[in-house]
């Protein structure tokens, strides 16, 4: 069984809230290998396995976008 880092990322609920994230990182040659999103208290998240994890959270981050770990997902 294989264990991989991945990505949280707090996004709007509506649409093109995840066109806004891959176009920051498609801008920065971060590959998205997989991605999958879930609901929490109204939020929409990003759950994905990107080719650079510390580049996107600092662009993510820089750009206004928040990202989350495992002290910070909203629990329902």
């Amino acid at each position: 069984m294989s264990v991989y880092s991945v990505l949280a990322v707090e996004m709007n609920n509506e649409p093109g809230g995840l066109a806004r994230i891959a176009e920051i990182l498609g801008e920065r040659k971060i590959n998205i290998e997989y991605a999958y999103t879930s609901l929490r208290k109204g939020k929409a998240i990003l759950i994905a396995r990107v080719s650079d994890i510390e580049l996107a959270e600092r662009e993510l981050s820089g750009a206004g976008i928040r990202t989350l770990n495992s002290e910070n997902i909203p629990v329902e």
